[in-house]
């Protein structure tokens, strides 16, 4: 699953995907700038994800996510955006399925 992102300059963001429990056993992160080069990922064997980004101006980012295992047929995630901008930063997030992810 690939998702477009807004990120703003001068902002540090931390970009959390987690995968369900029982079911995603290891779910994978990597985030792109504007000309699909890798700024962060995260390709560990656990089930949570996590990449910090602080972007040298304001672009739009490419979060891909993966489920590169799962012990299910089907399963969902959670996708968080936290951001830091030195004034108490705000959080959005989004949720997910990573049997999408498979079937791609």
């Amino acid at each position: 699953m690939s998702l477009l992102y807004t990120l703003q300059q001068g902002a540090s963001y931390k970009i959390i995907v987690i995968g369900d429990q029982d079911r995603v056993a290891d779910i994978d992160l990597q985030v792109l700038d504007e000309n699909g080069s890798v700024v962060g990922k995260d390709d560990d064997s656990s089930n949570v994800a996590v990449v910090d980004v602080s972007p040298i101006r304001t672009a739009s980012f490419k979060f891909q996510v993966w489920a590169a295992s799962m012990n299910a047929n089907d399963a969902f995630y959670s996708i968080v955006v936290s951001r830091n901008d030195g004034s108490g930063g705000s959080k959005k997030g989004g949720k997910g399925s990573a049997a999408e992810e498979e079937e791609e």
